[in-house]
């Protein structure tokens, strides 16, 4: 009987706990949340751009448009905390149509400053495609600015590829349309990336950071990139190494075909601003 009373009393307990803690967990989402809408309303939310480099000259081939957000204290808030919880909440929507102006009145910035910036990539939430006209609003904000399909590259994960919603296909169907090139992020990450390569317009496959990581311990990981580096080139798509950070690893992509990568080794994400300082002074140092 006692053992019996103790252990009512533990879990009596461990459900206090644990309500607690979900209750707490909700306030913070729920702080979260609105520090998040007065910073979008506040303009606090800004991009920065990570250099994309071919490694047979070092040249800029693009840079990719990251989400950062810096709160008025100055305290960080990493983009895997809240673009998940702007995604639950529709507020995904707004963002994603201001990223996209943003990311088209900086490619314009650039060029009227002599800036030669191939395209800039940008990471579409598949909760965008859900929407009708997405397509259409990215081609609007385009031609608002002056751009033609080319100076944007649109990176999509596989679950968008297998998202078998009609207003996400006829979306991903415009943009090919339009003559928007996508790239299929994360890839070698799923199950059934392989299946859809031969049917949509997919023109660059990135090579997921842990995979780059591995390289030098896992025969598996440098099995599976060769893999990757092989279907690519048969189907005359570019493949970008992502997380590119040590030499070595440098090296061994471009020695068995890599063409082009994006990482900390050649170049961090940075402020527009920036760029015009880094462009002529590019480090490959593993490529020399």
């Amino acid at each position: 009987n006692i053992a019996l009373k103790h252990g009512k009393q533990q879990q009596r307990g461990s459900i206090n706990h644990f309500t607690r803690a979900m209750e707490q967990a909700t306030h913070a989402r729920v702080r979260l949340l609105q520090e998040l809408r007065e910073a979008f309303e506040q303009q606090q939310l800004f991009l920065v751009y990570q250099p994309q480099v071919r490694l047979q000259d070092g040249l800029l081939v693009g840079v990719e448009a990251l989400l950062r957000w810096r709160k008025s204290d100055g305290q960080w808030v990493a983009p895997d905390q809240f673009i998940p919880l702007a995604e639950e909440t529709g507020l995904i929507h707004p963002l994603t149509q201001w990223l996209i102006d943003e990311a088209c009145q900086q490619i314009t910035t650039w060029r009227a400053a002599g800036l030669a910036v191939p395209h800039v990539a940008l990471n579409l939430s598949g909760r965008s495609f859900h929407q009708k006209g997405f397509a259409q609003s990215i081609h609007s904000a385009l031609t608002q600015h002056g751009l033609s399909t080319q100076d944007l590259l649109l990176e999509i994960t596989e679950s968008v590829v297998m998202d078998g919603r009609t207003v996400t296909q006829e979306n991903i169907e415009q943009l090919s349309q339009q003559g928007f090139r996508l790239s299929l992020d994360d890839f070698g990450t799923g199950y059934s990336s392989l299946s859809y390569l031969h049917r949509l317009p997919i023109a660059e496959l990135k090579l997921d950071k842990s995979f780059v990581q591995d390289l030098e311990h896992s025969e598996t990981a440098r099995a599976l990139t060769i893999s990757v580096l092989s279907i690519a080139k048969s189907l005359h798509m570019t493949v970008v190494a992502e997380g590119v950070e040590p030499p070595h690893q440098c090296r061994w992509l471009k020695d068995h075909g890599c063409e082009v990568m994006q990482g900390y080794l050649l170049g961090r994400p940075m402020p527009a601003e920036m760029l015009a300082s880094w462009m002529p002074r590019p480090e490959t140092p593993c490529c020399a």
